[in-house]
């Protein structure tokens, strides 16, 4: 979908930024509402799409986490203290908690909210989970 949305809005990109979001806004119309998509069983995302029931009041909130769950926010350095060390997880998530959780002798899986980040074993640090894992 990026590559299309490059070469038809951006390649070459417009004279003038009022040209280029009218491009932007075409593309958008003919992606959801005009072009089938082979992964949609070739219908247009439009016909596929349901709002959520959920109104969103525009505040993003910290997940909650049960109570065994050890928590730790994270730095603005991307790190979290854990057993009197720095660990290393993302700076993405700074300020927001995380929750630890037990699952092995010495093994305790990170996650934010229902997201599962990595492991921490033993002494070995924080290791993130891969595409593949």
């Amino acid at each position: 979908m990026h590559l299309t949305l490059q070469e038809e809005t951006a390649s070459p990109p417009a004279r003038s930024l009022k040209e280029q979001m009218q491009r932007f806004r075409d593309f958008r119309q003919s992606f959801n509402h005009e072009r089938p998509h082979e992964a949609l069983d070739y219908e247009v995302p439009a016909a596929r799409y349901q709002p959520s029931p959920r109104r969103f009041d525009g505040r993003l909130r910290s997940p909650d986490y049960p109570h065994d769950a050890e928590i730790r926010r994270v730095r603005r350095t991307g790190e979290i203290k854990w057993r009197n060390r720095n660990l290393f997880l993302t700076e993405v998530l700074s300020g927001e908690p995380v929750g630890l959780f037990l699952i092995g002798p010495e093994t305790w899986l990170v996650k934010y909210g229902p997201v599962a980040l990595g492991s921490i074993r033993g002494k070995a640090g924080f290791e993130k989970f891969g595409a593949g894992s």
